[in-house]
C-alpha cells in the first residue's frame, strides 16, 4: 500500500469520525463550531503544548524585561468563495468591505465605546491582513477565487479538499452558505492535511471573521477552552492573563459578574452582541502564534512572495477615466473618474483635485463632473495612509467641443416658411447644464436665397451660429455651428457670406407614379437624367446629413424593393471618413430605427471632382425586402457623413415589389360570455387576425380603462357588468369587422381592512391585530414575522416612528394586499430590576433589600413588593418581615406606552453562624473536607435549581454560585486556611440545608 493511498484512507477516516461527532452536537443558534470541531480534528497534541510551555516561558520574561515590540505583522489572505450559485457568490466589494473590517478590529480603533473599566486593557494587536495579489504559481491574482460547489450548502471542513492554498503561506479563508449550522468556525495552528483556515457564513462578515481570526491565531473564547456560554465556566481557563474568569454570555451588560469580578462583555472571543476589543494578553498570545508555530506567513520573503508588501499592493491600485469618448472628453459630457485602492486600514485617504470643472475638489472614490471650457485640463489624485501620501498622479484629459451636424427632417415640430438665425453666447455655467442666453433671437431674412448677413455682436466668447431654412410643410434643413471669438467690441459686425448653389429654392415631392420617384427638387441639368434632385456640399470640417423621406407604406407589399440614385465626389485630397447608409424606423421615432444598407469609404466615391456631368458620375442601389413587417406608415432616412469638401446628389427613390392581395380576416381570444377576474386584474384579449398589415382598431364599450396594442388589448374592469370589444383588421385591398359582448365577474372585492386592539402604539410592545372582512386565508406581512394566523400577536420594531402592517388576502383564488401605517411612540426599552440579594434570611446579618431599576426613555415607576406594598421610588431598600415568595414587579411608563418586568424574592426564616444552626445535610454529598482549591458537590437525590453560599467565621457572605446540575466543581481560589460555613438554597421553594467546610 503506497503513501498516498494510506493518507487518502486516513483523512476518510478522520472526515467519517468528524460527521459521525457533529451530529451529537446541538448547533441550534449556534454562533461557532472552532471547540467542538477541534476537539474532533486528530492534532499534532505535541506541537500544541510545546507552545503552551513557550507562550508561558514568554510571558514571564516579558513581566521581567518589559514588550516594546510595536512591529506590524502582515498576514497574506485568500478568500474562497464557494457557492451553490446563490447569495453566498458574494461581491469583491464585500470581501474588500470584511478585510477592512478585520483591520479595523485588530487595530482596536474603537476604544472610545469601550467600559471604562476595561479601556486600560485594550490594544492594537499590530497584525495587518493583505490580500494576495501573487498566486502560489506565482500568477498574478486578486486574492479571490469563485467555485461551484454545493458542498456551500452544508460547510463542512471537506470544502478545505476543494481547493486550498499553502497553509504556511496564505490565511485561507472560506465564505459559503451554511458553516456547518453556525456563522463560522476556525482551525488552531497543527491541524492534519489541510484542515487549516477559516469558515465564514455569506451574511456574517462584520465581526464573526475577527472572532474565527483570533481562533486561528490561537485564542480560546474568553470563558475558556471548553463549551458555550454557560453556569460553571468559572473554573475553566483562556490562557490569558488580563482576561477575567467568566461564564461567558449572549448579552451586553456593563454590570454582568459571573464569577466574582466583572465579565469583560466586550471582548471579540465571547458571544456577546457588542464586541469591540482583544486585552494587550490576547494581542501578546495572538503574535506568539505568529512567532512560535505559524512562523512563515509573516516573514518577509513569503510577503513580497504572496505580493502583499506595500509596494506591491500600491501597484495594484487601479485607476480609470469613464466617459462617452474613447480617448477624449466632450464639452459638457459627463465623465467620471474612478479609483479602487487596496483594502489597506484607508481613513479619509482619497484627495482629487479638477481645474476648469463643476467641482474643484472630492474626496470620493468615483467623482462625477462634466467639464466647463476645452482644451487640456488637468486633474491629480492623491492617496494617503496615516496622513502619509503613498500614491499621487497628475494628468491631463483632451476636452473638445462637440460636433457639427446637418440634419433635414420633418419632425421637427410646425415650421415655418421663412429662414430663421438665432445667435447663443455660452454666459453661465451651472454643475449640471449649460445656460445660453439669445443675442438676436429672430432675425429673419426677406428672401430664401440671401447669400449675405451682417451680425451685431454684444459679447465675446464662444457663440453658437444656428441657420434654419424651413421649405414648406414637410422639410427644414438646419445648420449648426460654432465659432470663438476671443475679443470683440460691443457693436462690432460680423459679415457671413452663404454659397447660394447649396440653398434650395423650392422644394418638391414627387409621388410613385412618376418616373423620378420621391426626391427633393433642384436646378435642371443635375440629376441623374437631367432632372430635379437632391444636392449638398461642404467646404470643410466633418459634416453629418440626414435626408428623410417620409410616410412611406410597405404594408401592402409581400416583398418590396426601394431603388436610389447617388453620386458623390471629393475635392483636391482624399477623404478619410465617409459613410452612406439607408435607415428604416416608425415615422418620427428612430430610436428603433433598422439599416437596411451601409457604404463606406472607396465603395462611396463615384466620380472625380465635385461636380457630376453625366450619369456615368452616377450609382444605382437596390436593396430586397422580404416580408415587410410593418404595421404603420414608416420614414426612410438616407444618412451621410463626409469630411473636408465634397458634394452629394441623390435622385429616383424608387419602391417596387409584389403586392399582398390576400383578404384580412379578424379574431380575437375569448374565454366564454362569462369571465371570473380578480380586482385589479388585467383582462387580456390576444389579436389572433390574419393578414391585417395596417394598425388594428379596437373598440370598447362599456369602458375607458383600457391599453390598445398592435397583438393585444387590456381590459381593466373595476365593477361586474357587459361589455362590448368590437376588432377592425385590414390591409392594402381589404377590410374585416368582429365584435362580441361578454360579462364580467370580479371574484373578490377591495372591503378588507386591518384592525388592531391598542389606541396607541410603541416601539418594542406586543400588539393583536387581525384582518376583517370576507377571506378565505390570510398571510401576514410583518417585519421579522411572517403568519397565517388571524388574529395575530405580534411585538413592534424597537426603532423607527412609523409601523407598517401587511396582510396577503385570499378569496375566491385572488390575492389581494391590505396595509395599515401606524405611528409609533418611543417605547421602554431595557427595563429591568436589580437587587442586591434573590434570598433573604431573617434575623440574619440584615434582611433588607435593595432595590434599584435601569431602562430608557421612563417618565415613572410603580413597584409592587407582592404583599400590599407599592413604591414609586428609583431605588430604595425594603424590609420583608414574613418569610415566603415574593414576585415583585415593576412598571415602567412614559406619556404613551409601558412595560412590566418582573423579580422574585426569596423570604426565609435565619441563619446564624454557630453549631446551633447547622442541620442534616444528607441531600448532598461534599467532598473533599477538607478542601484545597474546590469541592465537589452531588445531590443524592432528585436536582432542582440550588445556590451555593459560602460564608466565614464571623458570618459574611464571601461566594454564591447558582448550580443547575450535579455533579457540579465549586472552585474557591485564594481563600486563608481556617473554618467556613457552607448553605444550599433550594431555589424553589428556599429549604436550605449548612454544614462546616475547612479549607487547607
Amino acid at each position: 500500500m503506497n503513501k498516498n493511498t494510506i493518507k487518502k484512507m486516513y483523512q476518510m477516516k478522520f472526515y467519517l469520525t468528524l460527521i459521525l461527532s457533529l451530529i451529537a452536537i446541538s448547533s441550534l443558534g449556534q454562533k461557532c463550531r472552532t471547540t467542538e470541531l477541534n476537539k474532533v480534528a486528530p492534532w499534532d497534541t505535541s506541537m500544541l503544548q510545546e507552545f503552551e510551555r513557550q507562550w508561558q516561558l514568554k510571558q514571564q520574561l516579558k513581566s521581567k524585561t518589559g514588550n516594546n515590540d510595536t512591529s506590524t505583522y502582515i498576514v497574506p489572505v485568500v478568500f474562497h468563495i464557494i457557492h451553490n450559485k446563490g447569495v453566498e457568490n458574494i461581491s469583491d466589494s464585500s470581501v474588500y468591505q470584511c478585510l477592512n473590517n478585520l483591520n479595523y478590529d485588530f487595530a482596536n480603533s474603537d476604544t472610545n465605546a469601550l467600559f471604562i473599566r476595561f479601556k486600560h486593557l485594550a490594544a492594537d494587536a499590530h497584525i495587518e491582513f493583505r490580500l494576495a495579489t501573487i498566486d502560489p504559481n506565482g500568477d498574478s491574482t486578486l486574492g479571490i477565487t469563485r467555485t461551484y460547489n454545493i458542498a456551500s450548502v452544508v460547510g463542512k471542513p471537506s470544502i478545505f479538499d476543494i481547493i486550498h492554498w499553502p497553509h504556511a503561506n496564505y490565511l485561507n479563508i472560506y465564505i459559503v452558505k451554511n458553516p456547518d449550522g453556525a456563522f463560522g468556525y476556525a482551525f488552531y495552528p497543527g491541524g492534519p492535511g489541510n484542515l487549516d483556515g477559516v469558515v465564514l457564513k455569506y451574511n456574517k462578515l462584520s465581526q464573526v471573521p475577527t472572532h474565527e481570526v483570533g481562533h486561528w491565531l490561537h485564542l480560546h473564547h474568553i470563558w475558556g477552552r471548553e463549551g458555550d456560554p454557560r453556569t460553571g465556566n468559572c473554573g475553566q481557563d483562556d490562557e490569558v492573563d488580563d482576561t477575567p474568569p467568566c461564564n461567558g454570555t449572549f448579552e451586553c451588560d456593563s454590570l454582568n459578574s459571573t464569577c466574582g469580578s466583572y465579565d469583560n462583555v466586550q471582548n471579540y472571543m465571547d458571544y456577546s452582541s457588542c464586541v469591540k476589543m482583544f486585552t494587550k494578553g490576547q494581542g501578546k498570545r495572538m503574535r506568539s502564534t505568529l512567532e512560535l508555530t505559524r512562523t512563515v506567513i509573516h516573514t518577509d520573503s513569503n510577503v513580497v512572495n504572496t505580493g502583499t508588501d506595500s509596494l506591491k499592493q500600491l501597484q495594484n491600485i487601479e485607476f480609470s477615466i469613464l466617459k462617452t469618448s474613447s480617448d477624449y472628453a466632450s464639452l459638457y459630457e459627463e465623465v467620471k473618474f474612478k479609483s479602487r485602492v487596496a483594502p489597506f486600514r484607508y481613513e479619509d485617504s482619497i484627495r482629487w483635485s479638477f481645474t476648469n470643472a463643476t467641482i474643484s475638489h472630492s474626496s470620493s472614490v468615483q467623482p462625477v463632473l462634466r467639464f466647463l471650457e476645452s482644451g487640456w485640463q488637468l486633474y491629480e489624485l492623491k492617496i494617503y495612509k496615516s496622513d502619509s501620501l503613498i500614491y499621487h498622479i497628475e494628468d491631463s484629459i483632451l476636452v473638445k467641443v462637440p460636433e457639427i451636424s446637418h440634419t433635414l427632417s420633418k419632425c421637427l415640430g410646425t415650421p415655418l416658411l421663412k429662414a430663421k438665425y438665432t445667435s447663443y453666447a455660452f454666459d453661465s455655467y451651472s454643475a449640471d447644464a449649460v445656460l445660453f442666453k439669445s443675442q438676436n433671437d429672430s432675425l429673419m431674412f426677406n428672401d430664401v436665397l440671401d447669400n449675405e448677413l451682417t451680425l451685431s455682436l454684444n459679447h465675446s466668447g464662444r457663440y453658437l451660429i444656428k441657420f434654419q431654412l424651413l421649405f414648406d410643410s414637410l422639410y427644414s434643413f438646419t445648420i449648426v455651428d460654432t465659432l470663438e471669438l476671443a475679443s470683440v467690441n460691443v457693436n462690432d459686425s460680423l459679415h457671413i457670406t452663404f454659397d447660394t448653389p447649396l440653398w434650395l429654392s423650392e422644394v418638391g415631392m414627387y409621388t410613385e407614379t412618376k418616373g423620378n420617384g420621391y426626391g427633393t427638387a433642384y436646378p435642371q441639368g443635375l440629376g441623374y437624367d437631367s432632372s430635379n434632385c437632391f444636392a449638398i456640399s461642404t467646404s470643410q470640417g466633418i459634416d453629418t446629413v440626414s435626408i428623410i423621406v417620409p410616410n412611406v407604406d410597405l404594408r401592402k407589399y409581400k416583398k418590396a424593393q426601394i431603388s436610389f440614385d447617388y453620386a458623390f465626389g471629393e475635392a483636391n485630397s482624399k477623404i478619410t471618413n465617409r459613410l452612406l447608409s439607408l435607415n428604416i424606423f416608425p415615422s418620427c421615432n428612430e430610436d428603433i430605427k433598422t439599416e437596411l444598407i451601409a457604404i463606406v469609404n472607396d465603395d462611396l466615391n463615384t466620380m472625380n471632382g465635385v461636380g457630376t456631368e453625366d450619369n456615368s458620375d452616377w450609382k444605382r442601389v437596390s436593396i430586397q425586402i422580404d416580408s415587410p413587417s410593418y404595421s404603420n406608415f414608416s420614414d426612410l432616412q438616407f444618412y451621410l457623413i463626409y469630411e473636408g469638401k465634397a458634394s452629394f446628389y441623390l435622385d429616383n427613390i424608387k419602391i417596387t415589389g409584389e403586392l399582398n392581395t390576400n383578404e384580412a380576416r379578424a379574431e380575437f381570444s375569448l374565454l366564454g360570455d362569462s369571465i371570473g377576474i380578480c380586482l385589479n386584474e388585467d383582462l387580456k384579449l390576444e389579436n389572433l387576425s390574419n393578414y391585417g398589415s395596417y394598425q388594428p382598431e379596437w373598440i370598447v364599450t362599456g369602458s375607458e380603462n383600457f391599453t390598445a396594442y398592435s397583438d393585444s388589448l387590456l381590459l381593466k374592469p373595476q365593477n361586474g357588468d357587459w361589455y362590448n370589444v368590437k376588432l377592425v383588421v385590414s390591409n392594402y385591398f381589404s377590410i374585416d369587422t368582429i365584435s362580441r359582448s361578454f360579462y364580467v365577474n370580479i371574484l373578490n372585492h377591495d372591503t378588507s381592512s386591518i384592525q388592531s386592539l391598542q389606541d396607541e402604539y410603541c416601539q418594542g410592545q406586543h400588539t393583536t391585530i387581525r384582518l376583517v372582512g370576507e377571506n378565505d386565508s390570510v398571510r401576514w406581512k410583518l417585519p421579522n414575522l411572517s403568519s397565517k394566523l388571524n388574529p395575530v400577536n405580534y411585538t413592534n420594531p424597537s426603532s423607527g416612528y412609523l409601523a407598517i402592517y401587511t396582510a396577503y388576502v385570499y378569496l375566491n383564488g385572488c390575492k389581494d394586499t391590505v396595509t395599515k401605517e401606524v405611528p409609533l411612540h418611543t417605547g421602554i426599552s431595557n427595563l429591568r430590576i436589580y437587587a442586591n440579594k434573590d434570598t433573604v434570611y431573617l434575623g440574619y446579618l440584615t434582611d433588607s433589600v435593595k432595590f434599584s431599576v435601569s431602562g430608557n426613555s421612563i417618565d415613572t415607576f410603580i413597584w409592587n413588593m407582592d404583599n400590599g406594598d407599592f413604591s414609586n421610588a428609583f431605588s430604595f431598600k425594603y424590609l420583608y418581615k414574613n418569610p415566603g415568595t415574593y414576585n415583585v414587579s415593576l412598571i415602567g411608563k412614559n406619556q404613551y406606552c409601558a412595560d412590566t418586568v418582573f423579580k422574585p424574592i426569596y423570604v426565609t426564616e435565619g441563619f446564624k453562624v454557630g453549631v446551633e444552626s447547622l442541620n442534616d445535610q444528607s441531600e448532598f454529598s461534599i467532598v473533599p473536607n477538607p478542601f484545597d482549591d474546590y469541592v465537589t458537590i452531588t445531590a443524592k437525590q432528585s436536582f432542582y435549581s440550588y445556590q451555593f453560599e459560602l460564608l466565614n467565621a464571623v458570618g459574611q457572605t464571601i461566594l454564591k454560585q447558582r448550580i443547575y446540575s450535579s455533579p457540579i466543581d465549586i472552585r474557591m481560589l485564594n481563600l486563608e486556611n481556617g473554618l467556613y460555613y457552607y448553605r444550599i438554597i433550594n431555589a424553589n421553594n428556599g429549604t436550605m440545608v449548612s454544614g462546616k467546610l475547612i479549607k487547607r
